[in-house]
């Protein structure tokens, strides 16, 4: 079934966004937590605000409805136990992998680093909400995370920049839109490759994706 494709989504590749000089330079990275992860609902929050201050804080635009970048992180439990006294607190100590990758094609990672985080609570749900809690999105290992994926970004897009053109062209002309722009919204503006990204945004916006003045997406 055909849907109608976010006309902010094309403009914001074509300079016409309105936040676009707020954003100018800045690559978009959102933050995508796996279904799979298993934590109380409210620590995933958490974790999502403590990422998303993560990315604004290092210099990145944080989309998530279309960044091309995602920062994923994987969470695992190094050890559990229960504090001695009355009440008993629940002690949790957390290994959290982050992984900056494209959301298009997550075999492609830029960057990761482990960190450790650990909480306390009357259960095991607040320990896990104490944990997400305790982590210092400003640490010196954060930033070099942060710091080495943006340049691993621009070197790639660098050095595969026809490869991703003549992708974004035929994603497009199989009528396959979203993923088309999507890919040539991720190229970074400080890039030799954005100008070119641009051109052929407008290029497919006039052909196999639009119709009647209205972008298409299957």
């Amino acid at each position: 079934m055909k849907k109608r494709f976010c006309l902010t989504f094309v403009l914001l590749l074509l300079n016409l966004h309105p936040l676009q000089a707020q954003d100018e330079s800045r690559v978009a990275v959102g933050v995508k937590i796996p279904a799979s992860t298993a934590m109380p609902e409210l620590a995933k929050s958490v974790l999502e605000q403590k990422l998303t201050q993560l990315i604004a804080i290092n210099g990145f635009a944080c989309d998530t409805s279309v960044a091309r970048f995602v920062v994923r992180p994987e969470v695992y439990i190094e050890a559990s136990e229960l504090s001695p006294g009355a009440p008993p607190k629940q002690l949790l100590k957390l290994s959290i992998t982050l992984f900056l990758l494209d959301n298009m094609d997550e075999q492609l990672t830029f960057n990761q680093v482990t960190i450790s985080a650990k909480g306390v609570g009357r259960s095991t749900d607040e320990a896990y909400v104490y944990a997400m809690q305790s982590i210092n999105v400003r640490s010196v290992a954060l930033k070099r995370f942060m710091d080495r994926g943006k340049k691993k970004m621009v070197e790639y897009y660098e050095n595969e920049c026809n490869q991703t053109i003549e992708k974004a062209y035929s994603l497009a002309q199989a009528g396959r839109c979203n993923e088309a722009f999507g890919m040539l919204a991720g190229v970074p503006q400080y890039s030799d490759c954005f100008a070119r990204s641009v051109e052929a945004a407008a290029e497919i916006t006039s052909g196999p994706c639009k119709i009647s003045g209205v972008v298409k997406l299957k």
